[in-house]
């Protein structure tokens, strides 16, 4: 699980932390994939880090990476699509009843102005990791 001491930065603040899943287009019906990922939502970015055996080192995706975000119409749980100004594209099951909660924390991400100080630069590492962890699935 995430340890929000060690990875917010300072000025840094936390709007949620959720459990969501990788969903994908498969055969005319969404279909989550594993590993779960934990993922914070913070003033200035949304850190995901995929949960497993193996440590992994999270993906930290600062506001001004993301394009576009819409939720997701799935029925019986609620997903949104993240997509970012690399061309990738994110879609996320919530766990849980929190889909909602965590749709407005995102939004909010994206409205809230955030001071210079605070503009996290986007690891090309980082991206590159987590699509590589997302195309292995």
């Amino acid at each position: 699980m995430l340890n929000e001491a060690e990875i917010l930065v300072e000025g840094e603040e936390l709007s949620g932390r959720y459990l969501v899943e990788i969903a994908r287009w498969t055969e005319g019906e969404w279909v989550a994939t594993v590993p779960l990922l934990d993922a914070l939502v913070t003033n200035c970015r949304l850190i995901l880090k995929p949960q497993g055996r193996r440590p992994y080192a999270p993906a930290s995706i600062p506001q001004h990476y993301i394009r576009d975000f819409e939720e997701l119409d799935l029925g019986m749980r609620l997903g949104v699509k993240i997509e970012l100004t690399t061309g990738h594209t994110l879609n996320l099951f919530v766990r849980s009843t929190r889909g909602i909660e965590f749709s407005f924390a995102v939004r909010r991400l994206l409205i809230r102005p955030i001071s210079p100080a605070l503009k996290v630069k986007l690891p090309v590492t980082d991206i590159n990791r987590l699509i590589e962890t997302i195309s292995a699935l």
